[in-house]
């Protein structure tokens, strides 16, 4: 008896696969929907309002780290403000609170900054706001950031970050007095334009104020506004920038005990990795 064997057997085995991948993707996309839903509901449930999770996606680990799920998260009342949220990949337990995310920070670096923005008259300026609290202390609502300065008051910190220009043959004219300046001695210019600037930035809300000042090669304007720029409209608000270009950087700390102009130099901190001075540029 002949038995019939098909002539295109291997079609099977390309049917199989074909179907082997679409269920490993249908599972895949599948379960990134639950833990979207579940991120949404977590943010609704801690902040009191709607959220929405973009782009969910593992996040592989680094020198032994754990797998995480990752997403792209906006609270619906505030598109622009974009911020991650996260979570270990083993955790599957549906109510689970062990998310990573920072949602309040962003949001008040953000109204902060716009706050100091209208102060300078810069956009070339970004903040950070440190606040310690328990978080059952806002649990299930949102705080602004005059509602956090008022509920945290001595609990609650301000650096500032502010960018300057400088031409190149100025800072090359005047660079003993900015080397001077780092060791927290200031020429009568510099005194004349930092404590008008410190009165300014003076806050009592917070317990404790910083100010850095980076002052960039004039040269490098358009790509340090840029890359600046480019941070805020992808809704971030704590970054680090390139440091090509810079000519300085000066740390004053805790503007709010300062009182005279005298002052200014005791509260800039010598330390070598918060001060900077670009000696190289002086043999180009």
């Amino acid at each position: 008896m002949t038995i019939l064997k098909p002539k295109h057997g291997w079609y099977f085995w390309i049917y199989g696969v074909i179907a082997l991948v679409l269920g490993v993707v249908l599972w895949h996309n599948v379960k990134m929907m639950l833990v979207k839903e579940q991120m949404e509901r977590y943010l609704r449930e801690k902040y009191g309002k709607e959220f929405v999770v973009t782009k969910v996606y593992y996040v592989y680990p680094y020198l032994g780290g754990s797998l995480e799920v990752e997403g792209l998260a906006y609270a619906k009342d505030d598109p622009d403000l974009k911020f991650e949220i996260a979570k270990s990949a083993s955790d599957n337990d549906p109510n689970t609170r062990a998310y990573s995310e920072g949602y309040n920070q962003d949001l008040w670096d953000k109204q902060k900054r716009e706050e100091i923005e209208r102060i300078l008259n810069s956009e070339l300026v970004w903040v950070g706001v440190s606040a310690y609290y328990d978080e059952e202390e806002v649990y299930g609502r949102t705080l602004s950031i005059s509602e956090a300065e008022e509920q945290f008051k001595g609990r609650i910190d301000l650096c500032v970050n502010y960018v300057l220009f400088l031409d190149l043959f100025t800072f090359k004219k005047e660079f003993s007095e900015y080397k001077n300046l780092l060791q927290g001695k200031l020429s009568k210019k510099q005194i004349e334009y930092l404590f008008p600037l410190i009165k300014k930035l003076k806050d009592i809300n917070y317990r404790r104020v910083n100010l850095v000042i980076e002052f960039y090669n004039e040269d490098k304007r358009n790509k340090v506004v840029n890359e600046i720029k480019r941070y805020f409209n992808q809704g971030k608000y704590q970054f680090y920038i390139s440091e090509e270009g810079l000519l300085c950087r000066i740390w004053i700390r805790d503007i709010n005990s300062i009182d005279k102009p005298e002052d200014i130099g005791s509260y800039i901190n010598t330390e070598i990795a918060d001060g900077y001075i670009n000696e190289e540029i002086l043999s180009k």
